[in-house]
């Protein structure tokens, strides 16, 4: 599976036990999704392992992972505050027009002629309704507009590619 193939759900904290237990915070912890957690990937700087949770609680704080690979402590506390992933297949399908905030990364920004702009950096919402940051190539410099007509246009997925209108944002 490669890396494209994977996205983030959390990060582990600290070993809770002797026998390798660890604390995992979702990003989302609201995720029913996290109590089904299987295969994963651990990344930590210089350092991947695929692995499976063998099993899964909650306390009131924070959720608690046994991770296949942590035999005990001291191999769950090499691991502390790793970021977990899991397979991009896990989650659930989306209708028409919906979209994963994630699936924005690396867009290719382009004016509504099809010349390249830059590169979408991220999907935000602080509030206010969705942001798409885009850093633009001949500006050097990153923008943020707003996911909604008349700044954004056309989508398409097979290309890679986003129509946006910058004009206003120079």
């Amino acid at each position: 599976m490669s890396e494209l193939e994977w996205i983030t759900f959390g990060k582990l904290g600290r070993p809770h036990s002797l026998s390798g237990e660890i604390r995992f915070f979702a990003h989302h912890k609201g995720s029913k999704n996290r109590k089904q957690l299987d295969k994963i990937m651990l990344v930590r700087p210089q350092e991947k392992l695929v692995s499976k949770v063998t099993s899964f609680r909650s306390t009131s704080k924070h959720d608690i992972l046994r991770i296949q690979a942590f035999s005990n402590r001291t191999a769950a506390e090499q691991w502390t505050n790793a970021e977990l992933f899991v397979p991009k297949k896990w989650l659930p399908e989306l209708s028409e027009n919906e979209f994963y905030a994630f699936e924005f990364e690396g867009l290719r920004a382009i004016d509504q002629s099809g010349n390249l702009l830059g590169e979408v950096l991220s999907l935000a919402n602080y509030g206010g309704g969705d942001l798409l940051i885009i850093k633009l190539f001949a500006f050097n410099k990153e923008v943020i507009i707003p996911f909604a007509e008349p700044f954004v246009g056309s989508l398409d997925q097979e290309k890679r590619s986003v129509v946006v209108f910058v004009e206003d944002f120079l």
